[in-house]
């Protein structure tokens, strides 16, 4: 199987393959970063203790997104995730149909926006005045605005649907970390000060409502730069393609009945989740002795151990693209790369949490003990989830969301099972929350795995590499930062204290670890064969901010793979995927016809 050496970034990001998913995850290691430090600063500091040092006023912010978060998500129906999987599958056999659900979701956002808009207006004079919440009729009406137009996230949507991860991974870390920051900074001093101006209002007030519209007002300055990034991928498809003629309400039945039916089966895990969870507390409410005690420290870990989610890969549209395509082979193939890079992020960020713990139970501080087991536990079963994750991305590409239904309904059953066993006829404190979450996620993942095998084709994970060599890895950083922990972490307390020596240890080993330890010994383990490592030097061209980094990693692990005796040992079966890469190729450009421009 050919790749071509780092070159072009454009014609890397237009041809199919694993590069692409993978160059997107690149691309955010950066980001990823700074947003982490960033948001901790801006977050834990600036905002409550400067800028917005408003409980209350928080407090109102937080009582919208919970009173309307769901209303919301109802309304949307699931067509945001149908709007990248059918880009993603059109864009080979009818690039010029691609616009038609571009089109469709603008003009649904649009109508359901101004339904729920109107329909908050009328709850909030109708039936809101004289009630406990009459003091929020404001903050419910401001919000309320997020949802119209409401088809902001079109351009980011197609974006990810078209493939172009650094675009759509760049417009989502400047929306989240400049621009909306930025404007809420703004428009909460705004708000204290025109607050101010009028006691009959005040400055919490002020300061709430301000919050409020400066995180809606960034999302036109988003959606600006998203479709100066989309026009000439449109104008690609179809040069007579200008970006206003999105606007166009132009789309026939089978596009609606294509979107409603995927996004209806999408919708409904997203449901299950919020209802097994109320029954969830309800249980911990009546039988956990000090639940409010260890929910807050639950939370806490739960929050640290999601660092292991920290890099994963978009792996519905390629996979919406090769299968919908008759692309079988490639199909398997990204499911197989997938599992190999999942192991590799994921087992990093475990191995460094687990071996960890007790340092980030010293930062978190007295009363925080807890955090220690419960976050080496958690840190575990969610490296195990990010597996069951895969699946659910398969299957949302295969365009059969409905299984999704069933995996979670697995997992939250298991869930509130293990609790009610952990709680009632096994009292066990904090383990009913911990194993509860665990062992869904655990049953998930093989269910999903049992149910693709059976149902859509036969699949071999490489589970050398994903697994093996993985574990290897974890092991060697384990043992490194533990002598850490355990060595040198006394030793440098005695010269800058506890806090400083933990941060310190903490922060090497997230610098350094990968490039020290866990990519050099899971080379040396035989993690890698000639073809996965094409892959990653071709994504290394793609990872945009972040390539000094990841050009590092790349010769690092390039280096102790060839002096490794178990390279090549255990290479993945790509047979078929390179031929199904060119046909797809080849039918893609046999549909766009520039000289034949679509009417309106």
């Amino acid at each position: 199987m050919k790749h071509e050496r780092r070159g072009s970034s454009d014609e890397a990001w237009e041809a199919p393959g694993f590069h692409r998913p993978l160059g997107g995850m690149f691309f955010n290691i950066l980001p990823v970063f700074l947003a982490s430090g960033f948001g901790l600063l801006f977050n834990v500091w600036l905002i409550p203790s400067v800028i917005f040092p408003f409980p209350e006023a928080m407090g109102y912010q937080t009582l919208n997104s919970q009173i309307f978060g769901v209303f919301f998500t109802l309304f949307d129906m699931g067509i945001g995730i149908a709007l990248y999987r059918f880009i993603a599958e059109k864009n080979v056999s009818n690039p010029k149909r691609t616009i038609d659900y571009i089109r469709f979701f603008v003009f649904f956002q649009m109508i359901t926006g101004a339904i729920q808009v109107t329909g908050i207006a009328i709850y909030v004079f109708g039936f809101l005045q004289g009630t406990g919440l009459s003091y929020a009729a404001w903050f419910f009406l401001i919000y309320s605005t997020v949802q119209f137009p409401g088809m902001m996230y079109v351009f980011n949507g197609a974006l990810q649907g078209y493939q172009r991860f650094d675009k759509s991974n760049l417009l989502s870390f400047l929306s989240t970390v400049i621009f909306e920051n930025s404007t809420r900074v703004a428009c909460i001093l705004l708000g204290r000060w025109l607050g101010s101006a009028d006691p009959s209002f005040g400055e919490v007030m002020g300061a709430a409502a301000g919050s409020i519209i400066g995180v809606y007002v960034d999302d036109f300055i988003s959606a600006a730069i998203g479709a100066h990034w989309l026009h000439p991928i449109l104008k690609k498809i179809d040069p007579s393609m200008r970006i206003y003629k999105i606007f166009i309400p132009r789309f026939d039945r089978q596009v609606v009945k294509d979107c409603f039916s995927f996004g209806a089966r999408v919708i409904v895990p997203t449901l299950i989740w919020p209802a097994a969870n109320f029954v969830s507390v309800a249980m911990l409410l009546a039988w956990m002795p000090n639940y409010s005690t260890y929910i807050g420290i639950f939370s806490l870990a739960d929050l640290l151990s999601s660092l292991v989610y920290s890099f994963t890969i978009s792996l519905a549209p390629p996979v919406s693209e090769a299968w919908n395509n008759g692309k079988v082979a490639l199909t398997k193939y990204y499911l197989n790369r997938a599992y190999q890079w999942y192991a590799l992020t994921g087992g990093f960020m475990a191995g460094l949490l687990v071996a960890g713990a007790p340092l980030l139970g010293l930062v978190a501080g007295p009363g925080f003990e807890l955090v220690v087991p419960m976050l080496a536990f958690l840190a575990i079963f969610k490296f195990i989830d990010l597996f069951a994750m895969i699946h659910d991305s398969i299957y949302n590409g295969l365009g059969h969301p409905e299984w999704n239904i069933l995996l979670v309904g697995v997992d939250q059953g298991i869930r509130l099972l293990v609790t009610w066993l952990l709680l009632v006829p096994f009292p066990s404190g904090w383990y009913a929350l911990v194993w509860a979450l665990g062992l869904g996620r655990g049953v998930k993942w093989i269910v999903g795995y049992a149910a693709l095998w059976r149902k859509y084709f036969h699949f071999r994970i490489n589970w050398w590499q994903s697994f093996v060599a993985t574990g290897i890895a974890m092991t060697a950083e384990v043992g490194v930062v533990l002598l850490l922990v355990y060595a040198v972490h006394p030793a440098l307390t005695l010269a800058v204290g506890e806090l400083i020596s933990a941060l310190v240890i903490i922060l090497a080993s997230i610098i350094l670890g990968p490039f020290l330890v866990f990519m050099p010994v899971y080379a040396m383990a035989g993690g890698w064969d000639d073809e996965a490592l094409a892959v990653f030097e071709k994504a290394v061209g793609m990872s945009g901010p972040s390539k000094g980094f990841v050009l590092f990693l790349f010769k690092i692990t390039k280096w102790f793979t060839r002096v490794s005796r178990l390279h090549g040992r255990f290479p993945s079966d790509v047979t078929g995927v390179q031929g199904e890469i060119e046909a797809l190729i080849r039918e893609r450009a046999e549909k766009i016809e520039p000289d034949a421009p679509r009417p309106l």
